[in-house]
């Protein structure tokens, strides 16, 4: 969060305080020292709270501070400890946001938390910013051969399921479009998937189509440089790669459980695979390359009509609503 907003805040002259968090119970005990005397101190109105472990810091915390409405929030599907804890913590909260459906769903299956006490705010991006292609040289300079370019975007971590991606490679290998190229760009969260993963490109001998690139804050250029991409991920909230791709008029091909909140269009958009099943990934492989640049362009455009529902303004707008409505005003400004 901070590596994404830090500069913009500081331009603000917003301050930002760290809660220190270290592993272990005893890095969590100072955690919630922490966040609860910086409630003390400024006595807010609202807390939002954002991901799993600052929800946990903040409900639990709550009795300890002056009063307060807070806000939690989910951006991606629960994991079974996760919901656990969300089961026994819930009634902590003054309400939960999740940017999808079937968040809720899972939710409202799992817990006894009250549908009333849950928000559906999808995500909202700046489209223009990734509408507009402001390095056009990008993908010369990066592959000045390759004919077919796919990127793989987002963080490197299991969950995010390259492996499977580089299976699907070697399977469908002599369906290759001529010189093809392959990007991964991300951080790498997981040095132990990271190693996995150089492990299996080097497995297939795939050193010369597989690319691995360093996490930038301006990865706009990088769906410009691609023909299409793909989100093999074990599971998603609402994933921002496919929003973000779709502004670039790229089709996706993303697994099911990546697509959960549907918004790939199978055929349309993009395509769907089951998730891990690199046989059925390949063949969404082969139907991309076998789709002409011209027919991937019509996909591509047929996918940035639907981004308009996902813009910053209307999720604004809809965060600024929840909370005049929690603190008991009827408008705006009242």
């Amino acid at each position: 969060m901070i590596y994404h907003y830090g500069a913009a805040l500081n331009d603000l002259n917003i301050p930002i305080y760290t809660l220190n968090h270290s592993p272990g119970v005893s890095g969590r005990i100072k955690a919630i020292l922490r966040y609860t005397s910086l409630v003390w101190r400024f006595r807010p109105h609202i807390v939002q709270g954002c991901l799993h472990y600052a929800n946990l810091i903040a409900r639990v915390s709550r009795p300890f501070c002056p009063p307060h409405k807070l806000v939690t929030s989910a951006r991606a599907a629960y994991l079974s400890g996760e919901i656990r804890f969300e089961a026994y913590t819930h009634w902590l909260d003054t309400c939960l946001i999740v940017n999808s459906p079937h968040i809720r769903d899972q939710v409202l299956q799992n817990t006894h938390r009250p549908a009333h006490k849950i928000e559906v705010i999808l995500n909202g991006l700046p489209l223009k910013d990734f509408a507009e292609n402001y390095q056009p040289d990008l993908r010369q300079q990066l592959f000045p051969e390759a004919a077919c370019v796919i990127g793989v975007i987002g963080r490197i971590a299991a969950q995010k399921d390259h492996v499977t991606l580089i299976e699907a490679l070697h399977l469908c290998r002599d369906a290759w479009p001529e010189k093809l190229a392959v990007f991964f760009l991300g951080d790498i969260a997981e040095p132990e998937t990271y190693q996995q993963i150089i492990q299996r490109i080097a497995a297939y001998d795939l050193q010369n189509i597989i690319h691995i690139f360093k996490k930038t804050a301006d990865v706009a250029p990088y769906y410009h440089a691609s023909d299409f991409t793909v989100l093999p991920s074990l599971y998603e909230g609402f994933p921002n790669v496919v929003l973000e791709s779709f502004a670039a008029k790229k089709p996706v091909i993303v697994s099911d459980r990546a697509n959960r909140a549907g918004i790939v269009q199978d055929g349309l958009t993009g395509w769907q695979f089951p998730v891990g099943n690199a046989i059925a990934l390949a063949e969404c492989l082969k139907l991309a390359w076998q789709k002409s640049e011209r027919e991937r362009h019509r996909m591509g455009t047929v996918a940035q009509d639907a981004t308009p529902n996902y813009s910053v303004p209307m999720m604004v707008q809809q965060y600024e609503g929840l909370y005049y409505r929690i603190l008991g005003h009827k408008e705006a400004g009242t």
